[in-house]
């Protein structure tokens, strides 16, 4: 896959996972990937909702570990939360201040994957937050602006996705999702696929929705496809956005 497709295959994975709550390990796993990073970290927070995931390319049990015993204690994930916006963390930076080597976070979790550096971004303001981690290992390739580049692009896809759930919460907190048969006559829909849509514009999974329907994955991909087609969205995240009234994210 070239370098673009997989930037875009990202990006759409952003939307997929901050606007429906699904996706957060495959969104890592690409973002992984796509930087060839043995450790992501993503975390977002809207308000009151809250969604993060780490990626690790060498144990699933590691992030369970990380995420019950360890995220307290990691220098990195203090250093991003007092630094605004794009950097690049070193041990070297860290151990100047603490005694990194002889944490069990460094012991247990660091130290197996030989991490060196972080390159990471943190924005945050009262009602939104992004963190966002990638990691390289000793020997690797130190970050470079195209790695810099990268990042920030993602970190835009992700204010853009933060700030569409924002405004799809406060739709869903005043009772206004529409109808399926306002949906059915807005966008000249079947009655089957206004039901999936107004489904969809709920926050409801495709998969959960086959199930519901007691049809299958393909039949609901097969009226999503419809969807896109009718009222014009690209993905699921815009149709979403469509479908309620909030416009297309990024799109003003």
């Amino acid at each position: 896959m070239q370098s673009a497709d997989r930037i875009a295959d990202v990006a759409a994975s952003v939307y997929e996972a901050v606007v429906s709550g699904f996706g957060m390990a495959e969104l890592t796993e690409k973002i992984g990937e796509l930087f060839r990073s043995p450790f992501v970290g993503v975390e977002v927070r809207v308000g009151d909702w809250t969604l993060r995931r780490t990626f690790f390319a060498d144990s699933s049990e590691r992030e369970r570990l990380y995420w019950t015993c360890y995220q307290a204690k990691d220098p990195f994930r203090r250093a991003v939360e007092r630094a605004p916006d794009l950097q690049t963390v070193s041990f070297a930076d860290i151990t100047r201040n603490e005694t990194l080597a002889g944490s069990a976070v460094y012991r247990d979790m660091l130290a197996p994957m030989d991490l060196d550096q972080i390159l990471a971004l943190g924005r945050m303001d009262v009602s939104l937050e992004i963190k966002m981690a990638i990691g390289r290992r000793v020997g690797d390739a130190g970050f470079d602006k195209r790695a810099a580049r990268r990042l920030e692009t993602l970190g835009r896809l992700l204010d853009r996705a933060c700030r569409l759930k924002a405004s799809l919460l406060q739709v869903r907190d005043g009772a206004q999702l529409p109808a399926a048969g306002q949906l059915s006559k807005r966008f000249q829909l079947t009655s089957r696929q206004a039901e999936i849509a107004a489904e969809i514009t709920s926050g409801r999974h495709p998969s959960k929705i086959a199930e519901d329907f007691h049809v299958s994955f393909e039949t609901i991909r097969s009226h999503l496809k419809n969807l896109y087609a009718k009222t014009g969205a690209r993905n699921r995240a815009e149709l979403v956005a469509i479908l309620a009234g909030t416009g297309v994210p990024g799109v003003h």
